[in-house]
């Protein structure tokens, strides 16, 4: 009897230790990816488009960075910025603004990712996508459109949908003039980003005058000219009337 005791705890011990050494097999395979998107060599893809990888199980947050998840203009190797968000398997690269720039090439490079048991991925996935071709837009100036009363210190600035360039002399892109005769305001031109502001002469726009302002001549990075341009007036303040 005792004999056929200790056979059946040793038939039992074997088993066990084959489903632990199972268990210790599974625990040690590194997850791969399973899909991306946009896909390789998609194009036409619309610039508000999250990076997005798959993998075959989970991974922790900690794991995905940017000499992980690396998103770079193909032309020139810049680094697009942006942040990350994992939820589940699934990773994301949220461009800065929330948008990829127009009519541009990515290249999308992912290594070293692991998963909760600290398992490295093994090789490294690279895939290239282009994006939509877009021209900017114009998505707010000030003064506003009709605006009155505008202070003379004010500045002129306009708000592209996307940054955005000169194309060709940063003077041609805004035309001020005074609306009564066509004259023309002077003035200095800068643009940072997406924004492009005229700053007056003298730093102050003339008292009580109605001004016109056309702004043309700007593209996007990518080389996309605005369609078509903007012109509104605006109206500035009469400090010498009496209160």
């Amino acid at each position: 009897m005792l004999n056929k005791t200790l056979g059946f705890a040793l038939v039992v011990g074997i088993l066990l230790t084959g489903c632990d050494a199972q268990q210790v097999s599974v625990e040690q395979d590194p997850p791969t990816i399973t899909s991306v998107s946009p896909e390789d060599g998609d194009d036409n893809v619309p610039i508000d488009t999250r990076i997005t990888v798959v993998f075959s199980e989970q991974i922790p947050p900690s794991t995905v960075r940017q000499d992980r998840f690396e998103v770079v203009f193909a032309e020139n190797d810049s680094l697009e910025r942006g942040s990350y968000e994992v939820e589940g398997n699934t990773a994301r690269f949220i461009p800065q603004d929330s948008l990829l720039d127009s009519n541009a090439q990515y290249r999308v490079t992912v290594d070293s990712v692991a998963d909760l048991e600290g398992n490295k991925m093994e090789g490294q996935k690279i895939w290239t996508f282009s994006t939509e071709d877009i021209p900017p837009t114009i998505a707010s100036v000030f003064p506003a459109e009709g605006a009155t009363g505008v202070a003379l210190d004010t500045t002129i600035s306009v708000q592209f949908s996307e940054e955005i360039e000169a194309a060709g002399s940063p003077d041609d892109v805004f035309n001020v003039v005074f609306a009564a005769n066509d004259s023309v305001e002077n003035g200095s031109v800068s643009i940072s980003g997406s924004v492009a502001t005229f700053t007056p002469a003298d730093d102050s726009l003339d008292n009580n005058a109605d001004y016109r302002v056309t702004v043309d001549n700007v593209q996007d990075m990518g080389g996309n000219a605005l369609q078509q341009p903007k012109t509104w007036e605006f109206a500035t303040t009469d400090t010498t009337s009496s209160n």
